[in-house]
């Protein structure tokens, strides 16, 4: 509803938040969280696509890295705020390689090509222009999502007993949605 509100179709929507269950199933990540995520991420894109991609691929490179779900949470605050002013500053630079330092690490591997060959080059390079924003969110969801090297990352750092415990109440949560669906579709007929 919020989505559509903000002049995505409803099939778009419906679309999104779809891609948005499947891609953080089996991690402690509630849907309503990534939904929130992505409506927000949206205002900075106007593609849904493109926020749904960045925010998987941020869960992906943010729980990959090994970061807590609040750690996660404050990474998230720190991206979108990146995205809100069009630039990385220095703080949130320095939340980001607290809270996804792997993922980093994975995109400045893919900006060999402009002569960034570490995390640490990364920043300099964001800064100066060499690296845009956008071309930092491309390689984000380059490694975040599908097959990427941060996709498998995420679901190995969350097989343990507690993240095991977070992802039972998120499945919990989930299958009773999905009853509620089936229950209103039923009610429509």
């Amino acid at each position: 509803k919020v989505l559509q509100e903000l002049g995505v179709s409803a099939d778009d929507a419906e679309r999104a938040v779809s891609n948005l269950s499947n891609g953080i199933d089996g991690l402690p990540t509630k849907l309503n969280d990534v939904a929130s995520n992505a409506q927000r991420m949206y205002t900075s894109f106007n593609d849904i696509d493109k926020a749904t991609d960045t925010t998987i691929a941020l869960n992906n490179a943010l729980l990959g890295s090994g970061s807590s779900a609040a750690d996660a949470q404050r990474g998230t605050e720190q991206y979108i705020k990146a995205l809100q002013t069009g630039q990385i500053q220095m703080d949130t630079w320095n939340t980001l390689s607290q809270t996804m330092d792997t993922g980093l690490v994975r995109i400045a591997e893919g900006f060999a090509n402009v002569g960034v060959t570490s995390k640490d080059q990364l920043y300099p390079a964001l800064r100066d222009g060499t690296i845009t924003l956008g071309e930092f969110n491309d390689m984000l969801i380059e490694v975040g999502t599908g097959t990427g090297a941060m996709v498998e990352s995420a679901r190995q750092n969350s097989l343990g007993l507690a993240t095991s415990f977070s992802n039972l109440s998120t499945a919990v949560a989930r299958g009773v949605t999905t009853m509620i669906q089936a229950l209103d579709e039923l009610s429509q007929e």
